[in-house]
């Protein structure tokens, strides 16, 4: 049995049939067609197989994810990756954690003393329940189960930690639920207990299906995938804001991220600069994969400039390796950057203003930098400036209009 179940198609698309009040009322949603920005992460990470559920660490330099690939311990397990060059390592097994029943992380306290995760192990409440592990001059200690406060007979699972440690939000099942799955909140005691989980209800939870939550650093912002609001596919991620102690109503992300697929695990990690989600649209490499969407891109002004490209050797055409900066020319600040990925393309995405350069250079000082300005319209709510650069050791760096331009 698939352990995390919450990402399970079918289940999904059962819960769906229940929905079709919903889905009439958004169907304008998946009728429009626009590109999503998500881009997918590279193949040291994706495989032919189910990856989903990004943990970023703080830094944004390491990831955690669940996978069922091959050379794990069974099921699914958690797997991990570093990011060094701008590019994501070959994922390894965290061996300590995963057993031959199904692990996956779910989120780490923010002063990195604890992290929670989902498991279906013997000895459990139900068929999955949250447990939770903490660190000691000596590592990792054993994991607990966090106990019938918290976890029921039924499947609870994909635990939110608030940034204060105060409040646990979770994803079950159980009795009282509206739908097949419910998001459910707890709060932490002086005592140092969990309260009893109540149902977080309208205008969040419906009928349909709500899972894979994530409630960002500021406390107020609850992030969450359902099939049950309607939407662009089978589930699409939503945002609602807590006001006046009440929820808001939940707000579809939009086609920037959400696509005819399964849209699910929103994250936002402490480095801010990217979002990372999990995914079953089509062209992945697997059933579920893990993407990337620009920050600016979700939360930026209505304005905003994309500059993507290419960075090619001008002798043979081949993708080079470089770092790719926007600068503000007066006073040579960063306002964005990034590195090319292994095929020779970026994109970096930044809300428009006057004299602003775009610098591309490598690690051999003898492959002379490329520094011009970007010619800006401040006119348009958005623009795509495509700059595709062949540079080479000892020569002048060129544009050019082909994507692989021979020698």
């Amino acid at each position: 049995m698939r352990s995390r179940i919450l990402l399970s198609v079918v289940a999904i698309l059962i819960v769906a049939l229940s929905c079709k009040k919903a889905e009439e009322k958004h169907k304008a949603l998946r009728e429009r067609s626009a590109e999503t920005l998500a881009e997918s992460l590279n193949a040291a990470v994706n495989s032919p197989f189910d990856d989903f559920a990004p943990i970023i660490s703080a830094d944004g330099n390491l990831l955690y994810f669940t996978s069922n690939r091959e050379g794990g311990k069974g099921g699914q397990d958690v797997w991990y990756s570093h990011r060094a060059g701008g590019q994501w390592t070959p994922a390894q097994n965290l061996t300590e954690l995963n057993t031959p029943s199904d692990e996956g992380l779910d989120t780490f306290r923010q002063n990195g003393k604890s992290f929670y995760f989902t498991a279906d192990r013997p000895g459990g409440f139900g068929n999955n329940d949250i447990y939770m592990c903490r660190r000691s001059t000596k590592g990792w200690s054993q994991p607990e189960n966090l106990g019938p406060e918290i976890n029921s007979s039924a499947n609870d699972a994909n635990a939110s930690l608030s940034a204060d440690g105060k409040k646990l939000f979770f994803v079950s099942d159980r009795p009282g639920s509206m739908g097949g799955y419910d998001i459910w909140e707890s709060d932490l005691g002086a005592d140092g207990k969990w309260s009893q989980p109540k149902n977080i209800g309208e205008p969040i939870n419906t009928d349909g299906w709500e899972g894979n939550v994530f409630i960002a650093p500021d406390g107020m912002s609850l992030y969450f995938s359902s099939n049950g609001h309607g939407g662009f596919g089978g589930a699409d991620v939503f945002r609602s804001v807590l006001r006046g102690g009440k929820w808001s109503e939940p707000e579809n992300m939009g086609d920037r991220i959400n696509t005819s697929g399964n849209d699910t695990y929103f994250t936002i990690p402490g480095s801010g600069d990217l979002a990372y989600m999990s995914s079953s649209r089509p062209g992945g490499k697997g059933g579920e994969d893990i993407y990337a969407v620009p920050m600016p891109m979700l939360f930026a002004p209505k304005k905003i400039v994309v500059v993507t490209g290419n960075v090619l050797n001008k002798r043979t055409g081949a993708p080079m390796q470089a770092y790719v900066k926007v600068k503000y020319r007066p006073t040579r600040r960063d306002i964005a950057s990034t590195v090319t990925r292994a095929d020779g393309k970026f994109r970096v995405a930044f809300v428009p203003t006057d004299e602003l350069m775009l610098m591309i250079y490598t690690d051999d000082k003898s492959v002379y930098p490329y520094y011009k300005s970007i010619p800006i319209s401040m006119d348009q709510n958005s623009q795509v400036i495509v700059r595709n650069v062949a540079m080479a050791s000892g020569e002048n760096p060129v544009e050019t209009e082909e994507v692989n331009p021979k020698p």
